[in-house]
Formats: structure tokens, sequence, C-alpha cells
């Protein structure tokens, strides 16, 4: 959801149809329009609306915002006319991203390996938890839409300000996904059965030729998360703990 500058003051009363680089997005839910910008809701698997000669779609209109580039703006109201602006990143308002089926998968374990019960550890994750999407603070907001048995899927928010550019990739075309997205989260240890489901799960990620374990990148971000807790920016409160006790 982006807050996106159109003209100034009193121009128009509504958004009819706005596009961002030829992508369309879906105006409101507030009527912000008469202060001279457009609440702007954008999906990731969103396609272009026919500009010939481009390539544009949602995730990589996404992946061009976090990097700062500059943004075209067309937008056209419910009187008829229509209004040309641009934005970067750097001049919003307001820039929050939300997933609404963020899948937490099984493991990336070795072929043949008996993982009943390796995301046990998991059932910490609740409503509230802190996590980092694309290294920028985020929360958990609730289940994801799909799911199926062994893989959790989460809903999770940020705002996008601080997200790291680097960590949204566009994947068009791989097994119909728009973008890979980094998310990062901290395991209360709260009792021997949550100890014994984490030490389960890094006893099966072993390292080796052709042998699924941890990535780079997966160890780049838990490098992170460590930093941030050891100086006290990524921290859970007291209420949280009571919470995941009970």
């Amino acid at each position: 959801m982006l807050l996106v500058p159109v003209t100034g003051r009193g121009t128009f009363t509504r958004a009819k149809k706005i596009l961002l680089n030829g992508v369309p997005g879906y105006p409101g839910p507030a009527p912000n329009e008469r202060l001279g910008v457009v609440d702007t809701l954008i999906f990731a698997d969103q396609v272009c609306d026919a500009t010939e000669g481009e390539d544009h779609c949602g995730a990589k209109l996404l992946v061009d915002i976090l990097n700062n580039k500059e943004i075209r703006v067309e937008c056209f109201s419910v009187e008829g006319d229509t209004y040309h602006s641009s934005f970067t990143m750097d001049r919003l308002q307001f820039a929050r991203m939300v997933t609404y089926n963020t899948f937490v998968p099984l493991s990336r374990t070795n072929e043949g390996s008996d993982v009943n019960g390796m995301n046990e550890h998991l059932r910490t994750t609740r409503v509230g938890t802190k996590v980092l999407l694309n290294k920028a603070p985020g929360i958990v907001i609730g289940r994801g839409t799909r799911g199926s048995s062994g893989r959790e899927a989460l809903s999770l928010s940020a705002d996008m300000f601080e997200m790291d550019p680097k960590c949204l990739v566009e994947t068009t075309g791989e097994q119909g996904l728009p973008m890979a997205l980094f998310i990062t989260l901290a395991i209360p240890v709260l009792n021997a059965s949550v100890m014994k489901s984490v030490a389960g799960y890094l006893g099966r990620m072993e390292s080796g030729d052709n042998k699924r374990c941890f990535h780079e990148r997966d160890e780049e971000a838990a490098a992170y998360l460590k930093e941030l807790i050891l100086r006290k920016d990524f921290t859970m409160i007291d209420s949280d703990i009571e919470a995941l006790r009970g």
C-alpha cells in the first residue's frame, strides 16, 4: 500500500484508475484524493496494462520502488481528467508491504530424512510476533490464505522504508511465484520441547555437495538478526514471553 502523490490539493475528488510505470494499481480505501494523493494498492503478480515495449509487472515495480527509482504515475479521475506525476521512494509519506501467503518451508533437509515434527519450534510464532521482512522490522498479522500439511503460511506486514532492496528478488516464471522475500524470525526457546525441535532441525541441516542445507543468505540473515539482538534493537517484551508461555 502506497500513498502516491499525484497533484495539488483540491484538484479532483476521486481517482477512477491509477497506473505506476504502466502497472495498474487499485485506488482506495481512504478518499484522500482531495489532498492530491491517492492510496494505491499494488499486487506483486499484477501485469502491465498493455504498455507497448515495456515488461513491467507488479514484482518489478516493487523492486524499482525499493531501489528508489523514479516511478511514473498516470491517474484518471472520476471527472474524466488525466494527471501525470512521478515519485521516488524517499518522497513517499507511507509505504507498507503486506504478505498474504508467505510459506515457512518445512526444511531444506537431505533427501529421505524424517521430517515429522521438525517445525514444532515454529509454534511459538503467533499474531504479533516480531519478524524482519526484507531486513525491515515487521510483525506476523495472522495465518496465510493457504497452507498444506507440513507447510505453515503466514501473513506479515512491515514498512518498506527500512527494507533492503537486495532482499526483494523478482522471480517471474519460477513456479508461478512473482517474487522472493527475505524473512527472519527469532525462536524463543521456552522449554525442553522447543529445544528438542530446534536441535532436531539443525541436526538435519548437513552441509556437503549435492545436499540441501543452509544457504549463504540464510547465514547472512541470521548474523544480521543476531547483531540487532545484541544491540537490543530487536527484543521480545515481557508480555510477549508470558503470552507464549500460556
